[in-house]
């Protein structure tokens, strides 16, 4: 199944609707971090784009509802 990332968790407002990310994408689980107050998420695969591998470093911003896009990586990875 590809994920797409929408739903928060605010222990106060309970869950809540975010920003897609910009194309379905999967197998990058093990790559989720938080750094200062943003999620990080790193390569994956995306089946429906016809992408195999993905070498992308995204970044959201709970403030800004927004995804960007930090860098690449060396090499494309599914499952960081």
């Amino acid at each position: 199944r590809q994920m797409c990332i929408r739903d928060s968790w605010d222990p106060v407002l309970g869950w809540l609707d975010g920003a897609p990310l910009p194309y379905p994408r999967s197998h990058f689980e093990p790559s989720l971090s938080e750094h200062a107050g943003r999620i990080l998420l790193a390569g994956g695969r995306s089946i429906p784009m016809g992408w195999m591998t993905l070498p992308e470093v995204l970044s959201y911003d709970p403030q800004a509802d927004a995804w960007g896009l930090v860098g690449l990586l060396p090499n494309a990875s599914i499952a960081p």
